[in-house]
């Protein structure tokens, strides 16, 4: 079954709901915040970096690649994103004007095309305190590299140094970029270039299998590289391999998981429809969509519960609505909200539908209906139980909106009215009887 069109736009549609929630989840690790950061600052997105520098997150931040906020900033720059007022932000908070990468490069290095651009930053570093007499490890100041080119003949370090920075050209030859012998971090040019949204080759070589099912050192493939990527291109994914869609790396953990986990449902779609198994665990125990409930995300979670088993126990007898429930993550328990509601409304809007799509989204229909809101864990707890005794009034009401029996009672004989009385919630017992 596929993924229906309308399924993806109702996702699309109401996935404002968590746009500004994910800088301060606590339930999200900390390496996840980083690394959407770093993407922030790249995208000069003003506000998230904002949220993330408030939340706690350091200006010093680097990427898997070692190259610190400050680069990752100038690398974004182009004529439309305020990347000056980005690296203001990041000065302001403490970051190091002169950080460099491992080729020795600043963000001064970066900034030395286009420098009569408004949205250049190189005036903004020079008067920040940007060193203009620093060198690179090749004994170059920023003021002498003018021009790089897309040369791949010099050395393997040349031509790493080009991809990294941001200066290796998309018509680049496929061979000689495939030929790039790995980072030191195990990971290939593909995989690097599947980070920075470098893109190589024609149509029929980025489908190739071979470069697709490659791994580094922790068993991940260029999936797991570009999950972090909030801006992804249609041609990125025109073939994705079934091998590399199911592939686990070392944790036991797939790309699909990881775009979970990083929210990025339109990569968490393509994913599926290239035939990856949804319901595959990792050496924790956890789905893709318990990662989704688990971190408190709407999109993943919506785009998830159309092709998973939402009903499925995990280790402690629990769906993902109880551990969204219990964590209070509102977000992802309004996907689980909007999946019934698309069930109970699909009757009405397929026969506007072509032929197809209304078969699309009658099958994913049945799936959300499928759902159970009322099971129960180990100890006889409902999602609405947790929540109640959690003081999550919130995810209350939206348990009893999705018609949860409030009158169950687990394995102590007590109602969910029960529990959140007993935990101080008056309020929620109140709504609840």
């Amino acid at each position: 079954m596929r993924l229906c069109r309308l399924a993806t736009t109702a996702a699309i549609v109401v996935l404002c709901f968590a746009v500004f929630a994910k800088a301060q989840n606590g339930n999200v690790p900390d390496w996840i915040q980083r690394e959407m950061f770093l993407r922030a600052c790249e995208n000069a997105d003003i506000g998230k970096v904002k949220a993330y520098l408030a939340a706690g997150i350091s200006p010093n931040s680097r990427d898997i690649f070692g190259q610190p906020a400050i680069i990752r900033a100038a690398l974004g720059f182009d004529v439309f994103r305020n990347t000056p007022e980005v690296i203001r932000l990041l000065l302001k908070a403490g970051a190091d004007v002169n950080a460099t990468n491992e080729f020795g490069s600043t963000a001064l290095f970066i900034t030395v095309h286009d420098p009569e651009s408004e949205m250049n930053p190189q005036a903004l570093l020079l008067s920040s305190g940007a060193d203009p007499k620093k060198k690179d490890k090749y004994g170059v100041t920023f003021s002498e590299r003018k021009f790089e080119d897309d040369r791949l003949d010099e050395s393997a370090e040349f031509a790493w140094r080009l991809l990294l920075e941001g200066r290796i050209s998309w018509n680049a030859a496929w061979k000689s970029v495939r030929a790039m012998p790995r980072h030191s971090t195990s990971a290939t040019s593909m995989m690097a270039a599947s980070y920075y949204g470098i893109q190589f080759g024609r149509w029929s070589e980025r489908g190739e299998a071979e470069w697709q099912r490659e791994v580094d050192n922790n068993g991940e493939n260029y999936l797991f590289y570009m999950a972090s990527r909030t801006e992804i291109y249609v041609t990125d994914l025109l073939s994705i391999d079934r091998v590399a869609a199911n592939t686990a790396n070392n944790a036991g953990e797939t790309a699909l998981m990881r775009a979970a986990r990083f929210d990025n449902d339109w990569l968490v779609k393509q994913i599926l429809l290239a035939g990856a198994a949804s319901d595959t665990r990792d050496k924790t125990g956890r789905t893709a969509l318990e990662y989704a409930a688990e971190y408190g995300y709407f999109g993943s979670t919506f785009m998830l519960l159309a092709r998973s088993d939402a009903n499925l126990l995990n280790s402690a007898g629990r769906t993902p609505l109880m551990t969204a429930a219990e964590k209070g993550n509102n977000h992802a328990v309004r996907a689980y909200e909007n999946a019934k509601a698309f069930a109970a409304g699909v009757a009405a809007k397929a026969p506007r539908l072509s032929k197809e799509d209304a078969k699309d989204a009658l099958a994913t229909a049945r799936v959300f209906r499928r759902i159970n809101v009322d099971l129960r864990d180990t100890k006889g707890m409902t999602a609405l139980m947790l929540a109640a005794a959690a003081g999550h009034r919130n995810v209350v009401e939206a348990l009893i909106r999705l018609k949860a029996k409030t009158r169950l009672r687990n394995f102590k004989g007590q109602t969910a009215a029960d529990l959140a009385t007993l935990n101080g919630h008056p309020e929620i017992s109140k709504i609840l009887k």
